[in-house]
């Protein structure tokens, strides 16, 4: 695997971590998922 590949492998999982941990209600409410923030933008 080169550097290249390697950055893009991690790249890549920050990116999902990120939306994943995002899409989880952790008990803040509804207010603070994703698909509030999607809502909002279709608004």
């Amino acid at each position: 695997m080169t550097l290249r590949e390697k950055i893009s492998e991690y790249t890549g999982f920050a990116f999902i971590a990120i939306f994943a941990l995002g899409w989880i209600d952790v008990g803040f409410g509804p207010q603070y998922t994703w698909w509030n923030l999607i809502s909002y933008l279709a608004n």
